[in-house]
């Protein structure tokens, strides 16, 4: 009766005897360990926010990992909140939570900042959970119609020359998939890409920039971003390159802009264009 009334009024002033393990954490803690959560959504806000957003795309085999996961994570921060519970008890005021907290840790705001990032992966990692079981027996929500493309940097079916990226533009959606160094994985292609495409024959570190090339060469052809006159006038259309450009003043380090620009006559003037697409499609790039 005596052993039992003594355990009630620990518990109820928070009085907690710290285990091998507690000490651990508190020697990690002293020593100046960071908290980070093994969840890489948790550690980046913007992934996080389209996490949640898309979790209704993904399908139970996915979210099933993304459950266990944060169960996992949600585990581990509670673990480190119960020592620290331990600590502090069920104290509310600030000074008597530094006061316990100088028992354990020299820098005891060091150590509240700690815990405070326990909760807070513990939060995040909570939202994640929620949300994926939200969506867990929904069978995926199918994403709006368009393509999931990975992007090839060093192979694939070429994206150079007029044709791949006027089909893409008509896409309503489209997803690209940059590797770094050696790719990704080949279970990732199999599972989810439907094209892989390629902006040439040449080595790069990452696809990012060449995944740039794609989406500036893909958006101006949306319809209504650049007048359809000014498309049919560019290079690769009808395998010809673009006939040269000229603007003011009409003459730059003594050489002029061709008399026939300055005539007004617009026949006379698709024909010289037409004659110089010619030229230079055949003096660089013949194969066209």
């Amino acid at each position: 009766m005596k052993k039992i009334l003594i355990m009630t009024i620990a518990t109820l002033f928070g009085f907690c005897a710290l285990n091998a393990q507690d000490q651990k954490l508190i020697d990690e803690i002293n020593k100046g360990a960071t908290l980070k959560s093994e969840m890489y959504w948790i550690e980046n806000q913007r992934f996080l926010d389209d996490l949640l957003k898309r979790t209704s795309y993904l399908e139970d085999r996915d979210l099933e990992v993304l459950i266990k996961e944060a169960q996992k994570e949600i585990a581990r921060m509670d673990q480190i909140l119960v020592t620290r519970d331990k600590i502090i008890g069920k104290e509310k005021k600030e000074a008597r939570i530094n006061k316990k907290l100088k028992k354990h840790f020299p820098e005891p705001e060091k150590a509240l900042a700690y815990f405070q990032r326990a909760e807070e992966i513990r939060d995040k990692a909570n939202m994640i959970r929620g949300t994926a079981q939200s969506s867990y027996g929904t069978g995926g929500t199918s994403m709006p119609e368009g393509k999931l493309i990975r992007f090839s940097y060093t192979s694939g079916n070429g994206f150079a020359g007029w044709g791949s990226e006027v089909e893409l533009s008509r896409k309503e959606n489209l997803v690209f998939i940059c590797g770094r160094y050696e790719g990704i994985d080949q279970r990732i292609i199999d599972t989810y890409v439907d094209e892989e495409l390629s902006i040439g024959d040449y080595v790069m570190s990452s696809g990012e920039l060449a995944a740039t090339v794609m989406v500036d060469a893909i958006y101006r052809l949306v319809e209504g971003v650049i007048t359809e006159e000014s498309l049919n006038e560019e290079s690769f259309n009808g395998n010809l390159l673009e006939y040269p450009q000229y603007t003011r003043p009409e003459v730059y380090r003594g050489l002029e802009v061709p008399s026939i620009l300055r005539s007004g006559n617009h026949e006379e003037i698709r024909k010289w264009r037409l004659r110089k697409s010619l030229e230079k499609t055949l003096r660089n790039r013949p194969d066209l």
